[in-house]
C-alpha cells in the first residue's frame, strides 16, 4: 500500500506518465487488493502493463536497484528512412543492436559552410555552458535534475553538429573549462553527435544519444567532490564508492523527465567494455546495447584528451592510435573506426608540428586523405611567429612529391598558442 511504501527505502515515486520498460514497480499509490495485478511487485515488461497502470494510478514506487535494461524491446534500431510496415517488422527486428548500413543509414544534407556555422556553434556552446552549468549546481544542491532545461541547453549543439561537424569540434578544443564536470558533458555531446552521424542515425537518435551522453556522468553529483578531485590512487572502497555514480546516475534519470530507455541504458553501461572487464555488470560484446558501447568510447575519447586533476590531457592522435589499439579489446572495432572518421586523425583546430618544424593549426580535413589537412602556417621553423598565416593544403602534393607532411600533433596551448585568435 502506499502508506508502507513510504516506509521503505530507496524506492523512488514516479508519475505513471514517466515509467519505462525495465523499471520494478515495488508499491502503488493503492492497495494491491484494489488491482487486479497478481503479484506484489514486477518489472514492466510490456506497454499494455504500463498503459494498466495508467487507467489504475497516477504515480508508482520503483526500485531503482532493480532496473533490467534487458528487458527493454525498442533498442537503439537501424533507422530505414521510412516508417516500416507490417511485412517490414521481422526484417526491422533482426536490425536491431547492428550497425546501418549503406542501404539503411540516415543521409544528411550536405554540411554547411565552417565560416557560416562558427557564429551558431559558438553561440549553441555558450548556451549550453550556461544551461548545463545551472543544470548540474541545481542537482548538487537538491538532488534532482531538471530535465526540460538541460536538454534545451544541449539541443542548440547537437543542431550544430549535425550542420557541421567540425565546427562545434573545434570551438570545443580551443575552450578552457574550469570544471571537468561541465565540459565533459558538453564536448561528449560534441563527440556523441559527430559519431551518430557518422553512424547514419538519424536526428531523433542522435539527439537521444547525445542527451544521454550528456548525463553519463551526472551521478558524480552525489560523490564527494575530495574523491573525485584526488589526485592519489584510490583504494579498493574509494574506488566501490565512486563506482556508486551509475546507480546514482540512473536514480537522478528516474527522478526527472528525461527517464527514457535509451537515456538509462547510456547511464548504465557507459562504463562496461567490450571484453567484460567493465563495470558494474561485467556486460561484454552483444549484451552491452549499441548506445553504451558507443557511450563508452565517447566517454573514454574525451576523458583522455581532457585535463584531469590526475592526468594531463593527451593529444587527440595519441588517444585514437590508443583506441585503435583496444579495437575489440575494449571497444568494438567498427564503433571505433566510424569514430576515427568522424573526428579526423587531425581534428580541425589541432595544433601540429611538421616536418620542417613549422607549427601549424588543421583548418580542414579530407576524408579520403586523413593524414593531409589543409593547414595554416603560423610559426616558422624557429617557432617565431611568421609575417602572415599562410594556407597550405597538405592533399595537393602527390605522393612521390610531398615534401612537407604533420610529424606529430603538439598540446593546443603550445608556444604560448591560442586557437581562437584564428578562428573566432
Amino acid at each position: 500500500m502506499e502508506g508502507d511504501a513510504k516506509n521503505v527505502a530507496n524506492l523512488k515515486k514516479v508519475p505513471v506518465e514517466n515509467l519505462i520498460i525495465g523499471m520494478y514497480v515495488a508499491a502503488l499509490d493503492r492497495p494491491w487488493l484494489e488491482t487486479n495485478f497478481a503479484t506484489q511487485g514486477f518489472y514492466l515488461r510490456t506497454d499494455s502493463t504500463i498503459a494498466r497502470l495508467k487507467d489504475l494510478c497516477l504515480f508508482v514506487y520503483i526500485d531503482p536497484r532493480r532496473y533490467d535494461s534487458s528487458l527493454v524491446d525498442q533498442r537503439f534500431s537501424v533507422y530505414s528512412g521510412k516508417k516500416p510496415s507490417p511485412r517490414d517488422e521481422p526484417r526491422k527486428k533482426r536490425q536491431q543492436f547492428g550497425l546501418p548500413t549503406a542501404k539503411n543509414r540516415f543521409e544528411y544534407d550536405p554540411e554547411t559552410d565552417f565560416a557560416e556555422e562558427i557564429k551558431p556553434a559558438h553561440e549553441a556552446l555558450d548556451q549550453a555552458f550556461v544551461g548545463v552549468d545551472a543544470c548540474i549546481r541545481d542537482c548538487v544542491e537538491h538532488g534532482q535534475l531538471d530535465g526540460k532545461t538541460f536538454r534545451s541547453a544541449i539541443e542548440p549543439v547537437i543542431a550544430s553538429v549535425l550542420r557541421n561537424k567540425d565546427t562545434a569540434s573545434a570551438l570545443v578544443r580551443m575552450r578552457n573549462w574550469d570544471d571537468y564536470t561541465y565540459s565533459h558533458s558538453i564536448s561528449c555531446v560534441v563527440w556523441a553527435a559527430m559519431l551518430g552521424k557518422e553512424l547514419g542515425y538519424p536526428p531523433e537518435d542522435v539527439e537521444a544519444l547525445s542527451t544521454g551522453c550528456a548525463l553519463m556522468d551526472i551521478g558524480k553529483t552525489r560523490v564527494s567532490q575530495e574523491l573525485l578531485n584526488s589526485e592519489q590512487q584510490l583504494d579498493d572502497q574509494q574506488l566501490q564508492e565512486l563506482r556508486k555514480h551509475v546507480d546514482y546516475g540512473v536514480e537522478i534519470a528516474l527522478d526527472s523527465s528525461l527517464a527514457d530507455p535509451a537515456i538509462i541504458h547510456i547511464i548504465q553501461t557507459h562504463h562496461e567494455r567490450f571484453n567484460g572487464s567493465g563495470y558494474p555488470g561485467g556486460l561484454s560484446n552483444t549484451s552491452i546495447p549499441m548506445i553504451g558501447r558507443i557511450a563508452g568510447l565517447v566517454d573514454s575519447y574525451d576523458a583522455m584528451i581532457s585535463p584531469r586533476t590526475y592526468a594531463n590531457a593527451q593529444p587527440s592522435y595519441q588517444v585514437l592510435l590508443e583506441l585503435e589499439r583496444n579495437a575489440d579489446v575494449l571497444f568494438q572495432k567498427e564503433l571505433v573506426e566510424c569514430f576515427v572518421k568522424a573526428v579526423g586523425i587531425f581534428p580541425v583546430g589541432s595544433v601540429v608540428e611538421l616536418n620542417t618544424g613549422e607549427v601549424a593549426i588543421v583548418t580542414k580535413q579530407h576524408p579520403q586523405r586523413r593524414l593531409r589537412p589543409q593547414i595554416m602556417l603560423i610559426l616558422d621553423a624557429n617557432k617565431l611567429p611568421r609575417d602572415a598565416q599562410l594556407i597550405s593544403d597538405l592533399a595537393q602534393s602527390e605522393e612521390d612529391e610531398l615534401t612537407t607532411w604533420i610529424e606529430r600533433e603538439l598540446p593546443k596551448d603550445s608556444h604560448g598558442i591560442d586557437i581562437s585568435d584564428y578562428f573566432l
